[in-house]
């Protein structure tokens, strides 16, 4: 019987939301344990950063929004870049990667043949032909 794949946070939020939230809560550092039985007591940044997690999540702006533009300008500042692009998956940053070294059509992209798909689909999305090989040791 194959293995489920299991989620950072388990049961999902489908599954039980009281003990989902607790776990996201406990993920997050969000609050510690009170001594008060059913209480927790919510550290200074837990519950600004419980409510911007929430705004997020309820209103679905994970890709383009003004959430996302105020990470990537947070995020650049951070890392002392000029600018950071956020991408809804891998297979995005690898064809944006690629696009940036100008690979394309009549190009061609060596990578190993037991990678994922989604870089094979990266090549592919720039026009440019994945070359699979096999690495021997």
């Amino acid at each position: 019987m194959a293995k489920q794949p299991q989620n950072a946070i388990s049961p999902t939020r489908e599954e039980d939301y009281p003990e989902w939230y607790q776990q996201v809560v406990r993920a997050g550092d969000l609050a510690e344990t009170s001594p008060v039985r059913g209480c927790m007591v919510i550290r200074p940044w837990g519950y600004s950063l419980w409510e911007n997690i929430q705004r997020v999540l309820d209103g679905s702006q994970f890709v383009l929004g003004r959430e996302v533009e105020a990470f990537e300008t947070a995020f650049a500042t951070y890392l002392g870049v000029p600018h950071c692009v956020a991408v809804n998956s891998g297979t995005d940053a690898l064809a944006i990667a690629l696009r940036a070294l100008r690979v394309g059509a009549g190009d061609e992209v060596i990578t190993v043949a037991h990678t994922a798909v989604a870089t094979v689909a990266a090549i592919a999305l720039t026009g440019a032909t994945p070359v699979l090989i096999a690495v021997l040791t």
